[in-house]
């Protein structure tokens, strides 16, 4: 059995625990091959915490046994003051405690109580091991350099096996590795190894806003705060709107942004009068962002978002934000706008707050999303969606929302405020939806739209067109406007009984194989039948 351990943290905590985490983890693992141990019918333990300095910031804890996967998935949280305020030794005692806190609960899951004795011992042995390394910082920092080095390794050999196919001449040790440009012809690669060279990017010549760029490990943005008087980070691309939300001004990122898995932390960006804010304000032109982490707390006007304010055509993959985003209109956690592009196998753990079109992921969605999720508490006037605020003509598949979703006025719906024009296949949401009008557990309004394969189980409150599943799914004149096709609710967790679409079943039905029909049970699916909601067998990072 192996251990994984990754968070959702705020700024600098998130980067302590991901130096004292990597290094327990490793022993931890370490120690399990040497015992050559083994728990029935797990091949992985997998922990997530929630490292947050508020209480109620909507994340919550939760465990589960996934018997396909063999896996058993944790989420679990650490108190954010005394995890700031202790030393290292200090926060290795809380994340172990959390370890203890994961194994507690095994018992009950047809796990053999012997297995889960041994486990704990391996653990409590492997504490006493870290309580009496002298320097465990230092110790901390050896452990991330030599993964650094070693990634860089990887890359520089891959470099070299590929130009030893195209040409027989040799790649000097100094040189920069090449890497594919857009249209597929070589380029060489810009390594991104501090805040510093962040800041250059668009803005020095040497880092152009067309280039192709890799992280080679976190990055500490919390400098940002006091950047620019105040406003903090300027955003990597840009644009400018008129009143009318027509662009008259663009300068996007174009190039390649691969973030290998590493985090950009502490990104700070107050900008209440601009638009297409985030850590990229604009990209266009086939631009592609990759495997690249952010947390912070951002703040625009209209088109922002915690990774992307912007994008335009373009793709986004594999990426996750985390922290606080604030603005008016086309606010997500993830991506403020999302035009003709792809979003795919991504997560936001971000709290979102706007005015309209306001998402946990994106706020506008005019692409393809496809396998993502959103855990982060959503607030708007209008149009507010725990995944998409807004879906016209755009295409949802295999996503799930879990954060609350609270509108002040209309269109509130747990995955997607309003669905026009557009598809949403095999997705979910649990968390609980409040609004006045066009209020559903999953759609607010579903417009001249499908909706095949999904579910929803979160409490649904509002006063006119409120509805377990979906609040309003006709036109002016009363008419059926769109499609909802094998969509369930639950009528005792939404404490509703109608929707305009969908089915309602009670929670012991929810979790029923045989409930949901001609739904993909082999390659999308899976439930631990009679004890759990579907969930899917391929989940975001």
């Amino acid at each position: 059995m192996e251990l994984s351990l990754t968070s959702i943290a705020w700024q600098e905590a998130s980067d302590d625990h991901s130096l004292i985490g990597n290094l327990i983890v490793k022993m931890i693992n370490e120690d399990l091959a040497l015992a050559s141990f083994q728990m029935d019918g797990v091949d992985k333990w997998s922990l997530m915490t929630i490292l947050l300095p508020d209480d109620n910031s909507g994340y919550g804890e939760n465990h589960r046994f996934n018997r396909k996967q063999k896996t058993l998935d944790y989420t679990l949280k650490i108190d954010y003051d005394a995890f700031s305020k202790s030393d290292y030794l200090g926060k290795a005692q809380l994340i172990f405690e959390m370890f203890f806190r994961a194994i507690d609960t095994m018992t009950g899951k047809k796990i053999p109580q012997p297995q889960i004795n041994a486990l704990r011992e391996i653990c409590v042995n492997t504490r006493e091991k870290v309580k009496r390394i002298s320097d465990l910082k230092k110790a901390c920092l050896e452990i991330r350099e030599k993964a650094i080095a070693e990634a860089r390794e990887r890359d520089k050999l891959k470099a070299l096996e590929e130009a030893k196919i195209k040409t027989p001449e040799k790649i000097k040790s100094n040189e920069l590795q090449p890497s594919l440009a857009k249209n597929g012809a070589a380029m060489k690669t810009i390594m991104i190894s501090s805040f510093e060279d962040l800041c250059k990017i668009g803005r020095e010549s040497g880092y152009p806003l067309d280039g192709s760029y890799e992280l080679t490990c976190d990055i500490d943005a919390s400098a940002s705060r006091k950047m620019n008087g105040g406003q903090g980070f300027e955003p990597v691309g840009n644009c400018v709107l008129d009143d009318s939300g027509k662009t008259v001004l663009e300068t996007p990122f174009t190039g390649v942004f691969d973030g290998k898995n590493f985090t950009v932390n502490g990104l700070y960006i107050t900008r209440p009068q601009s638009d297409c804010v985030g850590l990229f304000g604009y990209i266009a032109n086939g631009a592609r962002i990759i495997n690249i982490r952010v947390a912070g707390h951002l703040s625009g006007r209209n088109r922002v978002g915690g990774l992307v304010g912007f994008n335009n055509m373009c793709v986004i993959i594999g990426c996750n934000a985390a922290g606080k985003v604030n603005g008016v209109l086309c606010v997500g956690g993830l991506a403020g706008s999302n035009i003709e592009g792809t979003i795919a196998k991504c997560s936001s753990a971000v709290n979102v707050n706007g005015k309209e079109s306001v998402g946990g992921l994106t706020g506008l969605n005019k692409g393809t999303i496809d396998t993502c999720c959103a855990i982060g508490k959503v607030k708007g006037t209008a149009s507010v969606g725990g995944l998409v605020a807004f879906n016209g003509n755009g295409t949802i598949t295999k996503c799930y929302a879990t954060g609350e979703a609270i509108g002040s006025i209309a269109n509130v719906g747990g995955l997607v405020g309003v669905n026009i024009d557009g598809t949403i296949t095999d997705c979910y949401a649990t968390g609980g939806v409040k609004g006045k009008k066009y209020v559903g557990g999953l759609a607010g309004e579903n417009l001249k739209s499908t909706i095949v394969n999904c579910y929803s189980v979160g409490s649904v409150k509002g006063k006119e067109y409120t509805g377990g599943f979906v609040g309003n799914n006709r036109n002016w004149d009363g008419h059926i406007s769109g499609t909802v096709t094998n969509c369930y609710w639950d009528v005792t967790a939404s404490k509703l009984i109608t929707s305009d679409g969908g089915t309602g079943k009670n929670t012991s039905e929810m979790k029923n194989y045989n409930t949901y029909e001609n739904w993909n049970f082999d390659g999308i699916w899976q439930i631990e039948n009679g004890e759990a909601y579907p969930t899917f067998r391929i989940v975001p990072i």
